[in-house]
């Protein structure tokens, strides 16, 4: 192990010896490796996710006995085809010209489970940090959406807190960090009246709900203000469905908060939105996870104040009705 951590501390110096190799795909690019030499090498991924052109640099260590080796392989930027991309946003574009026309009324359990530390959690762990105390919070709601020309209403009945059966009738969601709501609203992102805000590109293919996705790319267009940074969006390669978003957030409730928190951690705040949409009903998605994370990331560091989880299941449909097809859901 010594010699080979002694030998990534190199990498740089043996840059000039690096072999091309394609790759396919924005997944597991070990995974990707076919050439013979490779086989039974431990793969280990030099700065996996990071390199803005989809390059990625990449150490293979094998032993050999008592002659260990190791070379270096450079996976050069793939061109990704651009030509869905009309398409996926003009789908994208005619779901949510159809959800804005829907009428709603369902209900489901939500499961939130709040995780914070105390004090914050630093990753890579160093035995200089201090001992961190995890607070969890867990919660059952039996949760009630109506929506009717444009307007949303919820309604919970908290079920379970902490291990403890409850019956609270409209119930104030307990969460303590970072509230939400709406979480079906998440696919309006690309909407007709959000898509000249942002520029899209295609960056390459991933799983998500069991489903093999193209995997968009949306940033702001210089001078355009918005509440994110950037943010990534997954699209059904069988059916043009968004099953899945990520949008890294400047701008939330307590965002005052958390920017006092990165000021005297002098680290700069990174609040990540993940949703889901698993379930579908007469062609209208909705949600099946939510997850929010808080973190701080400084030279070397990621530092995690708190990371909220929310799971939608059982769900039971009474109205699910748009414009164009009007349906009931039994």
């Amino acid at each position: 192990m010594a010699r080979f951590t002694s030998r990534i501390l190199f990498l740089s110096l043996l840059a000039a010896f690096i072999v091309p190799s394609p790759i396919g795909s924005t997944g597991d690019r070990a995974g990707m490796i076919r050439d013979k030499a490779f086989v039974g090498c431990k793969t280990i991924i030099i700065g996996r996710k990071t390199a803005g052109d989809g390059s990625a640099l990449m150490a293979h260590s094998q032993d050999d006995g008592d002659n260990d080796s190791m070379h270096v392989v450079y996976h050069p930027p793939q061109e990704v085809d651009q030509s869905p991309l009309p398409r996926l946003l003009e789908a994208a574009a005619e779901y949510c010209r159809r959800f804005g026309n829907a009428s709603l009324d369902y209900v489901c359990l939500e499961e939130v489970t709040e995780v914070s530390y105390s004090p914050y959690r630093v990753v890579p762990w160093s035995p200089g940090n201090p001992v961190v105390l995890e607070i969890v919070n867990h919660f059952l709601y039996d949760y009630q959406l109506l929506m009717t020309a444009g307007k949303i209403q919820e309604k919970r009945i908290l079920l379970e807190e902490n291990g403890k059966k409850k019956h609270v009738p409209d119930a104030p969601l307990k969460v303590k960090r970072f509230p939400y709501h709406h979480i079906i609203l998440g696919p309006m992102l690309v909407s007709e009246a959000w898509q000249p805000l942002h520029d899209y590109r295609i960056i390459g293919r991933e799983k998500a709900i069991e489903e093999s996705c193209l995997v968009l790319e949306a940033v702001p267009k210089q001078g355009v203000e918005t509440d994110h940074l950037f943010g990534r969006i997954w699209v059904s390669e069988r059916d043009d469905q968004l099953l899945k978003f990520e949008w890294n957030q400047k701008s939330i409730g307590n965002y005052e908060k958390i920017e006092k928190i990165a000021k005297k951690l002098r680290a700069n705040p990174r609040i990540t939105i993940v949703m889901e949409y698993a379930h579908m009903k007469n062609g209208i998605r909705f949600p099946s996870k939510y997850v929010l994370s808080e973190e701080y990331v400084r030279k070397g560091a990621r530092v995690i104040a708190s990371v909220t989880t929310v799971l939608y299941r059982d769900y039971k449909f009474f109205t699910v009705e748009t414009k164009v097809d009007l349906k009931k859901g039994g």
